[in-house]
């Protein structure tokens, strides 16, 4: 029921594999036609839903994402 009632919106996807990521509300979402890095943020506009996944297609820019490492681990990285 939820992710039906996604068709059409505009998601920010966090890629996990080449085609597939979640959205920020961990909805899985698979990428027509990309191959997308790992860790990138892709803009995406929900096209359907098929095996309790949501399908779509690239309408914005990726932007890669630079993970910096926590405080703590640093701090622990350090000692």
């Amino acid at each position: 029921r939820y992710l039906g009632g996604q068709q059409g919106r505009r998601v920010e996807v966090m890629m996990e594999r080449e085609t597939l990521g979640r959205t920020p509300h961990f909805a899985e979402v698979e990428i027509a036609g990309g191959a997308f890095a790992p860790g990138s943020v892709v803009t995406a506009e929900v096209t359907g839903v098929r095996d309790e996944r949501l399908l779509a297609r690239q309408i914005g820019s990726t932007q890669a994402v630079a993970m910096q490492p926590r405080p703590v681990l640093q701090q622990m990285v350090a000692q």
